[in-house]
């Protein structure tokens, strides 16, 4: 049972970086499209684009792969960024903005969500940090860090 939760989990993050990687490199893939169409680098835009962004994602997935303990960095840096500018500050600037009126469903919302996402995210720095000493230990002793 643990291992098709397990693997649904992996087939999960495979989803979410694909999705990630098109929302977060796409005002790069714009520049270097607007670059390339002002110096007329390929005949065709849609073999242009195949090219590049195709080549792009498979350099940084390359790269990914090639640092050590990345799934490590990875969730250091989705606690630490990813869950702040997704559920902390939505929260904080709708307060802010909107003012909803003190006891109103919305305003309660908000007013939990920031403390519990807030420990949330620290907890999740705290565990990648533990993780990342683990696995330099486990690697200094003479482990695997890597699982294929």
């Amino acid at each position: 049972k643990k291992k098709k939760l397990l693997k649904s989990a992996n087939v999960m993050v495979i989803f979410h970086v694909l999705a990630g990687f098109h929302v977060f490199l796409f005002p790069l893939l714009d520049y270097i499209d607007g670059v390339a169409i002002k110096k007329g680098l390929l005949p065709s835009a849609l073999l242009y684009r195949l090219v590049v962004r195709s080549s792009l994602v498979l350099l940084i997935s390359f790269v990914a792969a090639a640092i050590p303990f990345f799934e490590v960095v990875l969730g250091l840096l989705g606690a630490l960024s990813i869950t702040p500018t997704t559920f902390i500050m939505p929260c904080l600037l709708f307060l802010k903005l909107r003012k909803p009126r003190a006891g109103s469903w919305e305003f309660w919302f908000c007013c939990v969500t920031v403390p519990v996402m807030t420990v949330i995210m620290f907890l999740g720095a705290a565990g990648a940090i533990r993780e990342f000493i683990v696995k330099v230990v486990k690697d200094k002793e003479g482990g695997r860090p890597f699982q294929w």
